[in-house]
């Protein structure tokens, strides 16, 4: 329960000034913020069927890192790049080989070949998805994320980037030295655990 100590830390430290809603608020702007500069990575596994191309990312998904297909990276391509390999090669099977993001505002990508295999069973006998029990055939998606459940060793960098905002903004009780006091602060303790 990352989030709610971390909102028990922000109105700890700011002796019950800070505004609950705005300061949830600012913890989710703060987390999605993290998920963009690659402090909240994760492999999400992803099965494959046989003739579909078109796959989607993970919904807490921010940015994609990487892909893998059956052990082997997946090359990023651009429309123009693979339209020079081949005109037809929205309808080609094969092994994948790389992938490209049609609509980069759109969360979806496209594999190149289609998959002409689709995954074996997601069976994780040994507790080992990314190793022995490696699904045969799947896509492993390694991308940034936004989320709740914050590792505990970042809960105090956060909770002083919301005092940050929080104190920074127009209200009763802004505060532009404590505020400056607590960027640094979070400035500091995001070095120190890096």
């Amino acid at each position: 329960m990352a989030k709610a100590d971390v909102l028990q830390l922000v109105s700890d430290l700011s002796n019950g000034l800070a505004d609950a809603t705005l300061s949830e608020r600012y913890y989710r702007e703060v987390v999605f913020d993290l998920g963009k500069q690659g402090w909240l990575t994760q492999i999400s596994i992803v099965p494959v069927t046989s003739g579909t191309g078109t796959y989607s990312f993970p919904a807490s998904a921010i940015e994609l890192l990487g892909l893998f297909y059956d052990d082997n990276q997946l090359d990023p391509l651009c429309l123009r790049e693979l339209e020079w390999i081949r005109y037809d090669w929205r309808v080609i099977h094969g092994s994948p080989e790389g992938y490209v993001r049609e609509n980069e505002n759109d969360k979806t990508f496209r594999l190149y070949p289609i998959p002409d295999a689709s995954s074996k069973d997601f069976i994780f006998l040994f507790g080992s998805p990314l190793g022995l029990d490696y699904p045969e055939y799947s896509l492993a998606i390694v991308h940034t994320e936004t989320r709740d459940d914050l590792p505990s060793w970042l809960e105090l960098p956060v909770a002083f980037r919301v005092l940050e905002l929080e104190f920074g903004r127009e209200s009763a009780h802004r505060d532009p030295t404590f505020s400056k006091t607590c960027g640094e602060l979070s400035k500091l303790l995001f070095v120190m655990v890096t």
